[in-house]
Parts: structure tokens; sequence; C-alpha cells
């Protein structure tokens, strides 16, 4: 029931507040949904590519459908948005959060509001990345998933290669102590390499994760990893695994270095969330004081988002 409550009260919201998102990113965004509902298949994915500069394929799927039903843009948006709460609460619970911590993060977080009405592409990768979870028991589903996620956004790379490393490190530890080399080494390198395959060879997502590396590069801060280090510190404090926590958050750390923290400290707080919301249910003052913190910074990026069409205006 409360992921049902969630999603239509998420799905409200965004009716309400996602008709002011016109500025910035959402600007090319309204304009390509309205064209490509009006085109053929072949000429809207070229259309897509040109304005936005994209070679996920995802969003673009569910924008044509969409559009070509005659689907207003903020309606599509709700929907998505909707679906995005209904998966995230069925995994927080899944994590045996509280139902108040629940509603609190899914309505006021930051991140959330973030995903809702500026991050387009990334919402449908955090919807299959939530599926993913949800499913993990049902391996081939959840390959399938986790590979629709990462064609959704490439970005979802990073999270899915902070859980391969970590497991990977785990197997490689067990095998200097035993003097056993696992099979599972084998079964983690070789999922790797097949999704670098697959994502190479029919998404043509391999130059683009390239090309948005050189996009987004920038030289070497320290407020940045400071940032990415206190949330795994975090992390640590709640983790029954400190290892498991450390090594999923080396390659975030490695990322942070080279692109910056604004696109990276998501994934770490999301993280943070698996370990802290298993630790009395998420009554606990880390996860309590960063969903306050959070849902404090929602209100300049509302702010932002109302007043003048653009959530980060005052960020």
């Amino acid at each position: 029931m409360l992921k049902i409550t969630c999603s239509l009260l998420v799905f409200i919201y965004s009716l309400y507040v996602g008709q002011f998102a016109t500025e910035g990113d959402q600007t090319v965004y309204r304009m390509v949904y309205e064209q490509i509902g009006k085109l053929s298949f072949n000429e809207a994915i070229l259309f897509y590519h040109k304005f936005l500069t994209s070679k996920e394929i995802v969003h673009f799927v569910f924008s044509f459908i969409f559009s070509s039903n005659g689907i207003d843009k903020d309606l599509f948006i709700a929907i998505s948005n909707g679906v995005l709460a209904y998966v995230s609460a069925a995994v927080l619970l899944q994590f045996n959060a509280s139902k108040i911590i629940v509603v609190a993060i899914i309505l006021t977080s930051f991140y959330f509001n973030v995903l809702y009405f500026s991050a387009e592409r990334l919402k449908f990768g955090f919807i299959f990345l939530m599926l993913s979870i949800l499913y993990k028991d049902r391996k081939i589903l959840f390959y399938i998933l986790s590979l629709t996620s990462i064609l959704s956004h490439a970005q979802m790379v990073i999270n899915y290669t902070a859980v391969l490393f970590s497991l990977l490190m785990k197997q490689i530890s067990r095998m200097l102590v035993s003097g056993k080399m696992s099979k599972n080494i084998f079964v983690i390198i070789f999922v790797i390499l097949i999704c670098g395959f697959l994502i190479g060879r029919f998404s043509e997502l391999g130059p683009h994760i390239i090309g948005k590396f050189n996009d987004y590069y920038k030289e070497f801060q320290l407020f940045d990893i400071a940032k990415i280090l206190s949330i795994m510190c975090l992390t640590f404090f709640y983790s029954k695994n400190s290892w498991e926590a450390f090594w999923t958050f080396v390659p975030l750390i490695v990322v942070v270095s080279f692109l910056g923290s604004d696109r990276i400290i998501i994934i770490g707080y999301f993280l943070f969330l698996y370990y802290g919301l298993q630790v009395n249910r998420g009554l606990n003052l880390g996860v309590i004081s960063t969903t306050i913190y959070f849902s404090l910074k929602s209100i300049g990026y509302l702010k932002g988002l109302i007043h003048f069409g653009d959530g980060f205006y005052f960020l």
C-alpha cells in the first residue's frame, strides 16, 4: 500500500511542479518531445540524437511512444516519476527501512527531485536499476534489467562497476587466504566483458561514454574528494562489512577525481542508504540527518524551478 501511496503522491506532485520546468536542459527536452511524435521512427531517432547528442536509446523509445500517442510531456514525466517512486519505495522497503523514512526520502530528497524534474534520461536509468535490485535473485531478468539501465544512461555503468569491483575484490581476498582460485572470479570478469561487448556492439554507447568523460572531465579538486569521502565514512559507520563498503567506493573516488562529485555523489548517497537503512530501519542519526539536509536543499531547487524554470538557478 505504501508503494502505491508514494507513487500517487509523486504523480500528483509532478503534475503540478513539472509544468514549471521549462528552462535549462528542459527547453531542449520539451522541443524534442513535441517534435518526435510527428516523425517516423527513423526520422525521430535522428532528430533526437541531433538535439540531445545522446546515444542512450531507452529514454528515446519511451518519449517516442508517448509523444506519438499525443500524450502531453508533463503527463509523461508525471507517469515516469510515479513509476520511479513505486520501484524506489519497493527497494527501500526491501532494505527494511521505516515507512516514515521511505516517504520522507521519496517525497522530499533533493536527489529524487532532480531525477523527477531535471535528469530525465538518468531517471530511466534509476528505474531499471531499482528493478534490477528487486529481481536480483532471477539472474537472467537481473542481467536484462541491468543492461537496460546502462542503455538508459551511461552514468549507470559506474553503479554496476562499483558493485562488481567490490565483489571481485572479495573473491580475490578469499583466494589469497585459501590459496584456491574461485570460479566466481571468472564469472564476474566474464559478466564485465559480456556487458562491455554488448554495449559497444549494439548501442554505440562505448564511444558515447568516452565522449561523456571528455565533456565532464575536470581538474582534480580536493573539495570534490572530501564530499564523496564524507559519504563513504558514513557508509563505513553503518556497514556490517567495512571492506565491502570500502571497495564499493573505490571506483567512485577514482571517477570523482576526474569528473568531480556533482554527478557521482548521488551514487554514493544511494550506496549509503543501502547500509544505513538496515540499521534500526533507518531511524538513526546518519540517515535522519542526511534526509533533513537533502530535504532542505530541495527548497532552493524547487524555488528556482517554480520561479525561474530551472531548479539549479540558485545552486
